[in-house]
């Protein structure tokens, strides 16, 4: 075994040892034997599917007991069926956990459903892997006139597609038709982000409002995408700091209020969260166990080499910035909604 491989063994060794050691005995024995799902509320092949996937490969083994950590796609409402899954029916023992798309958070605030009510702090949460920020643009060969986001009332009509309300994507694509007036047409049906690129490619869609890490290398490497604007004032690495920021291209304070509403959660990124019943000692075995993951010399060289940044929140940072979501003023959150696709006509 080389110096440097051994080193990494020895350093992943060292940090299981002390996590084990940093819980009583009764603690470090409620995941052996035990298999935690995590249920990833997309299709295979998107970055949901990826840091799912990541993390499950990479959870157990800083989780006293050393549970068996598996990953399983639970497709459907862009993310919100795997979260109504664990609302009623999952364990309550800590062994179901859901990653799912930030933007329903924002959904549950703006566009609450008064048949099955999600709201994200009635759950236990895990942490998230990175603070994504969203970009939005359109396919460069076919809309060479379009430089940034004013640009597209030249043309008559820009196709995206939509996985369903909620997501992301819906709430971004929602800033550039209701704030900027963009002539889009969205076509729903849409399993994943994956599903949507062969669409822009093979010329169905258009373009896309979407996580900057789940866009293509290549599409990026030759610049084929010509990008209208992000949902955060931070640049993520390899991103263009010339890009603006959707809250700076509001006309009014008030917009800007609106768009932050609509696009904050970005910050939440990709989030894990498991049953608001979950014993408080198996909660503080599942967050320490992550957030030592994040930490994991195996884990960051493989999303590095898979094209998936690692950057952590704490369950603690997470639900502060979720209290802020939900702490926005009712005007706010009624204007917002009024630019919601299907929304307009009830203004």
């Amino acid at each position: 075994m080389n110096l440097i491989l051994r080193g990494t063994v020895l350093a992943t060794a060292v940090a299981v040892a002390s996590l084990s050691q940093s819980f009583p005995a009764q603690a470090a024995d409620v995941f052996k034997n035990k298999t935690i799902k995590v249920s990833i509320g997309f299709g295979p092949g998107g970055g949901y599917d990826a840091y799912g996937r990541l993390l499950a490969r990479h959870w157990g083994p800083h989780i006293p007991g050393r549970p068996q950590v598996i990953a399983q796609n639970m497709p459907g409402a862009s993310s919100l069926k795997a979260v109504q899954y664990l609302q009623t029916a999952a364990p309550k023992d800590g062994t179901a956990v859901v990653i799912f798309n930030f933007g329903q958070i924002t959904n549950s605030i703006v566009n609450p459903s008064k048949t099955i009510k999600v709201d994200f702090r009635n759950f236990a949460w895990i942490g998230s892997m990175n603070r994504d920020v969203s970009v939005c643009y359109v396919w460069k060969a076919r809309f060479p006139a379009i430089r940034n986001a004013a640009d597209l009332n030249k043309v008559k009509t820009i196709n995206y597609g939509l996985t369903g309300v909620g997501s992301a994507s819906y709430f971004n694509q929602a800033i550039l038709l209701g704030v900027f007036n963009a002539p889009l047409k969205q076509v729903k049906g849409y399993k994943g982000s994956k599903e949507k690129q062969i669409a822009i490619e093979r010329g169905e869609l258009d373009g896309d409002c979407g996580d900057w890490t789940s866009v293509p290398d290549d599409w990026v490497r030759d610049g084929k995408v010509t990008y209208l604007m992000k949902s955060s004032p931070s640049t993520p690495e390899g991103l263009n700091p010339a890009i603006p920021y959707a809250g700076d291209l509001a006309a009014t304070a008030e917009k800007k209020q609106i768009l932050k509403l609509l696009s904050a959660a970005g910050e939440i990124g990709r989030p894990f969260i498991t049953r608001k019943e979950v014993a408080a000692d198996r909660l503080k075995v599942l967050r320490a166990g992550f957030d030592a993951a994040m930490k994991d010399p195996k884990l960051l060289a493989e999303s590095k080499k898979i094209g998936r940044p690692i950057s952590p929140m704490t369950a603690k940072e997470a639900v502060e910035t979720l209290s802020e979501l939900y702490a926005m003023p009712t005007d706010i959150i009624a204007k917002a909604k009024a630019i919601l696709p299907g929304q307009k006509k009830k203004k």
